[in-house]
């Protein structure tokens, strides 16, 4: 084992994280001990591997729970893999060609790990990398499930057309030839054919219910993780509704396992051995179902169409009507009060029906094409009744070959209707796959983390030069043009009116917000050179309202960041505020955005600003100093 601090017990979870750790350092990786330890934090299962992989991928390493030797491994890409071996954990490292096991000293061999049962594959990629190899994860998995339903599916659908050739049998050798010693025999053969049918299709059952539900959340985990690691910016305008949404319509694409698809999917492929078996009974018979497919075929394309084909107004209004629902959620009394009322009723009531009238016109529709494909299906069987009962009678075949032929027509109608009938939710079970790629594609805060290095544990020297930033909603920007230079260790009070950009300013040095111009730079290098996650949990940031403010000033943070903190108690808080100042002074770096101008004089350095502009930068006076830079100060203010 490393001798990294964490290293303490291999089955707690500050020694699986000091274990990881020591892996990812080993693939060239560089996140600190405190962030990995961070990830681990609140596992109940660490020896699961998908609880493992699910915090590797927290940490912007790709990783994936296997149950075989990974290929990528096979095909001597650099990685690692994790197995346990014996209760402890273990990994195999490739790096630049050169392969290390971990942990050190061990006698565990690359042999004795890959033989293990279940493995966690890691990968040390960059994001969109890393996005795209968990979409293609997703991808094979499916795949590779479809393939064993599908195998399971032609087993249940062989099967099930024997039963038409038990009836057959039936009419002809016990009806029509009077061996009544025959009926028990195949009579046991048609119940032994219900039973295995009837056991394959409970397990069919089971296995795409598992997979559904298992496929589901590993889409809902993979997709929350994107969502809480999304940019402040992409997060301000996601509310919970639509983050719900959001990550149901990436759940939709395990519905190629839902049990409304069965018939649609898995079933429908085998019509074309039920035709066969038309074919052998009943020769030219099978034109029958065949020209009730053709005209299915072209119902279900028209069907297919006219669902496309969605007004764009309601469309519009559809989004409208979902942004209106979540503003009355939460400013119904704002609304109310301000005498709005009637006038958002109105224009809710009107998109509401716009909406509705599109909704009744695609049910009616649907409804249209169901009774049409009944009548259809329902057509078929008559005419293939009136034909085979006109061949009986001319003796070209016998009743019970009829019998048979009318079982294996209604095997035809019926998946092929849920097939056409589904053609609308297959369409979008694919647009789910497309809309899943995309939502694994998005970037988060860690994107480029594999080449980030860790935050210094000392105060940091922070300076801007040209600071821009625009929130998405605004039409004019926050801050711009903001240069400074805070030496490590000094106090700087952000004095100005409301709207001014304080908090801004402070959410571009706490790292919440990224600037769009301009450079951060922190103890002289960009700031995007650094870990993140890392600096987070170096420095303290309290957003202004948070209640009691003082419990969030970590004694062990190298830089503090306060908006207007204690705003409802200022006398309190101005005398905790300064008593902390002084405490702290020289081994943390301090911003404090406030009213209180009296901080003044408490700090190093003041920043003024005015409608997101610096009116002005520069040190703070003392009282007793000779001039009166500090009551200037004041004035600006």
């Amino acid at each position: 084992m490393t001798n990294d601090p964490l290293d303490t017990d291999l089955n707690s979870g500050p020694a699986i994280a000091a274990f990881v750790h020591s892996v990812a350092i080993a693939m060239g990786g560089r996140r600190s001990p405190m962030v990995v330890q961070d990830a681990f934090a609140g596992l109940t299962d660490l020896a699961d591997v998908d609880a493992v992989a699910a915090a590797c991928n927290t940490l912007g390493i790709w990783a994936a729970p296997l149950s075989g030797p990974p290929v990528s491994w096979r095909d001597a890409l650099d990685g690692a893999v994790l197995a346990k071996i014996d209760g402890s954990w273990a990994a195999i490292v490739r790096h630049e060609g050169d392969i290390q096991i971990l942990p050190e000293g061990s006698a565990i061999t690359e042999a004795d790990i890959l033989a293990a049962r279940d493995f966690v594959m890691l990968r040390m990629v960059p994001e969109a990398g890393a996005s795209s190899l968990t979409f293609e994860l997703f991808a094979t998995r499916a795949r590779k499930m479809f393939r064993h339903v599908i195998w399971l599916s032609m087993v249940i659908n062989l099967c099930a057309l024997s039963v038409p050739f038990f009836t057959m049998a039936v009419y002809d050798r016990v009806l029509g030839g009077g061996a009544r010693g025959a009926l028990w025999a195949l009579l046991s053969g048609a119940l032994i054919v219900l039973a295995l049918m009837y056991a394959l299709r409970r397990a069919r059952a089971r296995l795409i219910t598992n997979e559904h539900a298992r496929l589901s959340a590993s889409i809902s985990l993979a997709l929350a993780r994107k969502v809480f690691r999304q940019p402040y910016a992409q997060r301000i305008g996601l509310t919970p509704d639509r983050a719900l949404g959001s990550l149901r319509r990436g759940e939709r694409a395990a519905d190629l396992f839902s049990s409304n698809n069965v018939a649609a999917i898995y079933d429908a492929p085998f019509v074309a051995l039920t035709l066969l078996a038309i074919g052998i009974v009943g020769g030219g018979m099978v034109v029958v179902p065949l020209l009730y497919l053709v005209m299915f075929l072209v119902l279900g394309l028209f069907i297919a169409q006219n669902h496309s084909s969605t007004d764009p107004e309601a469309a519009k209004h559809a989004a409208e009507r979902q942004v209106r629902l979540e503003e009355l959620a939460t400013n119904a009394g704002p609304i109310r009060q301000s005498g709005l009322g009637t006038a958002w009723i109105r224009r809710f009531d009107r998109v509401t029906r716009s909406v509705s009238r599109d909704v009744f016109q695609s049910q009616k529709r649907n409804g249209a094409v169901q009774a049409l494909g009944y009548v259809l299906g329902t057509g078929t069987a008559l005419a293939t009744l009136v034909i085979g009962l006109e061949r009986v009678l001319a003796g070209t075949f016998s009743a019970g070959a009829l019998m048979a032929i009318m079982l294996l027509t209604w095997r035809v109608t019926g998946p092929a209707q849920a097939f056409f009938l589904a053609i609308p939710r297959l369409k979008t079970l694919r647009g789910s796959w497309d809309q899943l790629k995309l939502s694994l594609s998005r970037p988060t805060i860690s994107g480029n983390v594999h080449t980030q290095e860790a935050f210094p544990n000392t105060a940091p020297a922070l300076s801007g030069q040209g600071l821009y930033y625009r929130y998405p909603s605004s039409a004019t920007p926050a801050v711009s043009g903001l240069s400074f230079d805070v030496p490590a260790g000094s106090t700087v009070v952000i004095l100005g009116p409301n709207g001014s950009g304080k908090t801004t300013l402070l959410r571009l040095l706490a790292g919440v917000v990224a600037t769009q111009s301009g450079s951060f730079l922190a103890n002289g290098r960009a700031f995007d050179q650094y870990d993140i996650d890392d600096y987070s949990s170096k420095i303290t940031f309290v957003p202004a309202g948070t209640a009691g403010f003082t419990d969030q000033l970590s004694e062990t943070s190298t830089a503090f960041f306060l908006d207007n903190p204690g705003e409802d108690d200022v006398t309190g808080s101005h005398d905790i505020l300064t008593r902390f100042i002084a405490d702290r002074k020289g081994a943390a770096t301090i911003f404090v955005a406030s009213h209180d101008t009296n901080l003044a004089e408490h700090a190093d350095f003041a920043i003024v600003l005015d409608r997101g502009s610096l009116a002005y930068f520069g040190p703070v006076k003392k009282p007793d100093a000779s001039d009166t830079a500090e009551e200037t100060l004041k004035e600006s203010t």
